[in-house]
């Protein structure tokens, strides 16, 4: 038997669930419940062990779903870790004008973010002795898509609705977060220890433009979740835009330096094929000259002969495009052990130089890349056949 008063004891319960609703939706209702509201806020979103632990998590089993070329291990790495609450909080930071917050949280992330690069970058490094199956996951994550900004978009927002609305950590938002964001960074450093140049660059691109995304749209999140202080000062509104002014150049550069590493598809209808056809020009067909002889009042009579044309064969140029959805590389040798020079996405122009071979069953063509002038060697079976030049 309850040992209070039944009225005495459902007084501080909400009397509806409509009332428990209200009391969420209003987080700011007046200037003791916000604070309350917003250091529960931040309570929840704060690093703990377990963060870390998942970035370590997340930078072993990436690590090697990239060595091994393994969408499975990669998803595995942000399923098992979704742990990335603390986006949350630098956006938290940013409502508040809060820069001692704000700093903070950011280096806290930037410590995990630090464990999943350097285990990339370790097990990068011991990639240069067992070099793997291919790096076209790795590629896939080292390059900025829209739709993936729209899936951090939603994930965002539902992350930082439901912890506003509750005490409960969601899970689907988080390996969708986990997932977007810390693999490019885990591409970036396996990048950087393997030595391929077209990794560890554009990962980190794509790992600025999408945590400084996230900020930002979860600063916006929480705004029109309420979550904003009362009252709310001038002093405090201006620390606010000027951090959301830094998220917002952050998100400019970043996206920037990204889309410089995007290679233009030419506005070319081409009919894709799996083997180049090599075509001759038409060459001039030398027509013997017979020699005459010219009477002279000499005795001895004189020849004359007219030298023939010697024939020559000159070879088309020849252009290819690449014809494969995750691109291809180009090495600077014939062999899937030689250095990737660098990739070319899918719609990349190629002129064919006049060097093909055969490596142990897989044809290789020496190419140069029409957009800036570099010369390798491309899987053929890649490309598919342009018109001649003219």
């Amino acid at each position: 038997m309850n040992e209070y008063p039944e009225d005495e004891y459902f007084q501080d319960r909400p009397s509806s669930m409509a009332h428990r609703r209200r009391d969420h939706r209003k987080l700011t209702e007046s200037g003791d419940d916000s604070s309350n509201a917003i250091s529960s806020l931040e309570l929840r979103t704060s690093f703990s062990l377990e963060f870390f632990l998942s970035c370590l998590l997340i930078g072993l089993l990436a690590g090697v779903g990239i060595l091994l070329d393994s969408p499975i291990i990669l998803l595995l790495s942000a399923a098992l870790t979704p742990i990335m609450f603390p986006l949350t909080r630098l956006a938290l930071a940013v409502v508040i004008g809060s820069f001692g917050l704000f700093f903070q949280s950011l280096v806290g992330f930037l410590i995990g973010a630090a464990f999943i690069f350097g285990f990339g970058a370790g097990i990068g490094s011991l990639s240069r002795v067992w070099r793997g199956l291919s790096i076209s996951q790795a590629l896939t994550h080292a390059h900025l898509t829209i739709p993936g900004i729209l899936i951090l978009s939603l994930a965002v927002i539902w992350m930082c609705v439901s912890i506003t609305r509750s005490d409960n950590k969601p899970i689907i938002p988080g390996i969708l977060i986990a997932y977007l964001v810390a693999l490019p960074l885990s591409v970036t450093g396996y990048g950087l220890g393997r030595g391929e140049v077209v990794l560890w660059p554009d990962g980190l691109f794509v790992f600025g433009v999408y945590l400084s995304w996230s900020i930002l749209v979860g600063y916006f999140t929480l705004v029109f979740s309420g979550v904003r202080p009362k009252p709310y000062g001038t002093w405090n509104s201006f620390k606010s835009i000027f951090l959301l002014i830094i998220i917002c150049g952050l998100v400019a550069g970043s996206g920037f330096m990204t889309i410089q590493k995007w290679q233009m598809i030419p506005l070319k209808i081409v009919t894709p094929t799996r083997t180049p056809n090599f075509t001759l020009p038409p060459t001039k067909t030398p027509t013997p000259i017979t020699p005459t002889h010219t009477p002279t009042e000499t005795p001895v009579p004189t020849s004359t002969f007219t030298p023939t044309f010697t024939p020559s064969i000159t070879p088309t140029t020849f252009y290819v495009l690449v014809n494969t959805e995750s691109g291809a590389l180009i090495r600077s040798e014939p062999s899937t052990d030689a250095r990737v020079i660098t990739s070319a996405m899918i719609g990349t122009q190629l002129r064919v130089m006049d060097q093909m071979t055969d490596e142990k069953g897989t044809v290789w063509a020496h190419v140069v890349v029409m957009r800036n002038g570099v010369e390798g060697w491309i899987v053929i079976r890649f490309t598919a056949t342009l018109t001649p030049n003219p």
